[in-house]
């Protein structure tokens, strides 16, 4: 796993958090949460040599708390604005006919939830 966050650091890459175990963040305590980030920065840190810069909350789940601490480590709240449905079992092909229906509406920008856990999305 080291050697692949560094090839993609080191090709460009931005290396985010999605914290340690994947907790839901809204529930944890000041302490939990700066544990939880803080074992993924000091991961990242000891592959690539640079600090975590974006946290994308797992379940999509933060409240000010989370901002907070997020914000006290220099880290920035990354969600996304769209799910391919990928993770409810949708097909690639009803993954995609979200996407066009999406991008038919022209959106400024587009931050997208995907998986790679079914053979049909990968």
């Amino acid at each position: 796993m080291a050697a692949r966050v560094k090839y993609a650091y080191d090709h460009g890459h931005q290396v985010a958090s999605h914290t340690w175990q994947h907790l839901h963040l809204n529930t944890l305590t000041e302490h939990e949460l700066q544990v939880q980030m803080w074992l993924v920065e000091e991961a990242v840190y000891k592959i690539t040599g640079a600090y975590i810069a974006f946290t994308r909350p797992p379940f999509g789940e933060y409240n000010d708390l989370v901002l907070e601490v997020a914000g006290m480590r220099g880290q920035i709240i990354a969600n996304w604005d769209f799910d391919s449905g990928d993770t409810g079992g949708l097909s690639g092909e009803q993954s995609l006919a979200r996407y066009r229906t999406l991008a038919a509406g022209h959106p400024e920008s587009i931050l997208t939830l995907n998986h790679e856990i079914n053979p049909t999305t990968v």
